[in-house]
């Protein structure tokens, strides 16, 4: 009868791929802990960065601190459900439709009579859901005020699209415009909502903005060019423009 006797070797190595396996699982664990970390170091700065920006227009604009105090609060309000949405979200992006309803279902229901919003499933990127979610609360806090949201017969519509750019490319546009409410004058200084409304959203986007004061509305849109604000995974079919 033949006998086999081991000499170990077939042991060893089978300790040695199971060391080295093990190793490149720590360190493969460990880069994606440092990516992780450093993506949340990059998103905490610019958190940080658009609080700062906050307080500094509210502050130039602020009579006392206590105008200070509740303007700085409902605007901290405001960014804080953009992120509550992006957290729920995964934290990569958020759905306009989503947006839209977080912004506004504090000043009233979304119930497509008095305040509507209509558009085709898109996702925002990071960016793009923290200043169009600033830009929304202003927008609305300015229509709960003077606009639209501060009479019983007053309305407001929400839509947004993807349609046709310059030189082939395609282009975000969401469109805000309020009906039945009091005249609309334009606003004789520029708060910080006019701020945000007019010249920090388009800005930081890379868009353009058109703020319209007409007698029997208000009236703001954005367009953007689709790549700087939406998710490339976004799958979105691309309808004319109005």
């Amino acid at each position: 009868m033949l006998k086999f006797q081991s000499t170990g070797k077939a042991g060893r190595m089978s300790k040695t791929f199971s060391r080295t396996d093990t190793i490149t699982r720590l360190l493969m664990r460990e880069k994606g802990q440092q990516l992780v970390i450093n993506e949340l170091r990059h998103r905490t700065k610019n958190l940080l960065s658009v609080v700062l920006a906050i307080a500094r227009q509210t502050g130039y604009v602020s009579h006392d601190v206590e105008s200070f105090q509740c303007e700085f609060s409902q605007r901290l309000n405001g960014l804080s459900r953009s992120m509550d949405l992006l957290v729920e979200d995964g934290g990569g992006g958020a759905a306009v439709s989503g947006l839209v309803h977080s912004q506004l279902q504090p000043f009233g229901n979304i119930d497509g009579v008095r305040i509507s919003a209509t558009g085709p499933d898109l996702f925002l990127n990071l960016s793009a859901t923290q200043n169009l979610g600033l830009a929304l609360h202003e927008l609305a806090t300015n229509a709960l005020k003077y606009g639209a949201l501060s009479v019983p017969e007053g309305t407001v519509t929400v839509a947004w699209q993807v349609g046709p750019g310059p030189l082939g490319s395609t282009c975000f546009r969401l469109t805000w415009r309020e009906q039945n409410g009091p005249e609309v004058k334009p606003p004789e200084h520029a708060g910080f909502g006019q701020v945000v409304l007019q010249r920090m959203t388009g800005a930081t986007l890379g868009g353009s903005v058109s703020h319209e004061f007409h007698p029997s509305g208000v009236v703001w849109t954005l367009e953007v060019f689709s790549d700087a604000v939406l998710i490339p995974s976004t799958d979105a079919s691309v309808v004319g423009t109005t």
